[in-house]
């Protein structure tokens, strides 16, 4: 489990989805997009939790999802 403040980013790219913790240059995880239940939605609520993160801590992150 990572927690929403050391994601660094998140991308849908060529059908997978990748998230980065931050400080590191390798991906933390990658999943397929098509096993993400409801991707839209999820992506959505990801930005959201990790926007309130972001306000909470202060600190600002590149961003876009999930693990």
């Amino acid at each position: 489990m990572l927690p929403w403040r050391d994601v660094s980013e998140v991308a849908v790219r060529g059908g997978m989805v990748y998230v980065w913790r931050a400080g590191h240059t390798k991906v933390w995880q990658a999943l397929k997009a098509g096993k993400v239940p409801n991707l839209l939605v999820s992506l959505a609520i990801v930005d959201n939790l990790r926007r309130d993160t972001v306000n909470l801590s202060g600190h600002s992150t590149r961003a876009c999802v999930m693990s």
